[in-house]
């Protein structure tokens, strides 16, 4: 017990001090707790909703793990195993190309890299979302182009599902956000 103890106690000083740069003074660390993210305190910053557009359909993207600090507000950390998403796909031809506008609306995305995800496990989270884990699964990188309005990627895959993980970062932070993809 004393030794689960501490090694929660060293996660969350390492969650925290990678909070802490460029953060307002003391952010809030939260941690994980059995693969779902912890809620982040109330009045606390939190990135915003994304979502992800193809072929004319829409899909909410869930968040993972961020850093995110806002004036006024608490800056807090809060980490997950892997990526959250819907529990159902965004589906598209091969191919196809992904937009995701901007959810940080008057401030451009520093950087971005996309990670496509393929054989991994999924839990059940809160909101009817999935937590994938990361083990087990092969990745590949996808070529992404950055505009002041979003940003696009080819779902240039094989036909399958993928777990297609986001990581933003902004002035105020970063946020990996989540989308499950069906490529047909």
């Amino acid at each position: 017990m004393l030794a689960r103890t501490l090694v929660l106690l060293a996660a969350a000083a390492l969650v925290a001090a990678a909070c802490g740069a460029g953060g307002p003074a003391e952010p809030t660390a939260s941690v994980v707790s059995r693969g779902t993210p912890a809620a982040a305190t109330p009045g606390s910053a939190r990135p915003p909703a994304a979502s992800a557009a193809a072929g004319g359909a829409t899909a909410a993207l869930g968040i993972g793990s961020y850093c995110w600090s806002e004036p006024g507000r608490t800056g807090v950390c809060v980490d997950s195993v892997g990526p959250v998403t819907a529990s159902q796909p965004l589906s598209v031809a091969r191919g196809a190309m992904v937009s995701v506008a901007n959810p940080v609306q008057g401030t451009p995305v520093g950087s971005a890299v996309v990670t496509a995800w393929s054989g991994l496990t999924s839990m059940p989270v809160q909101g009817g979302q999935l937590v994938w884990l990361l083990g087990g699964g092969s990745s590949s990188l996808l070529p992404v182009v950055v505009a002041a309005s979003g940003l696009d990627f080819a779902a240039d895959l094989a036909a399958g599902r993928y777990v297609v993980d986001i990581a933003l970062t902004y002035p105020q932070g970063s946020v990996n956000y989540g989308l499950l993809l069906e490529v047909r």
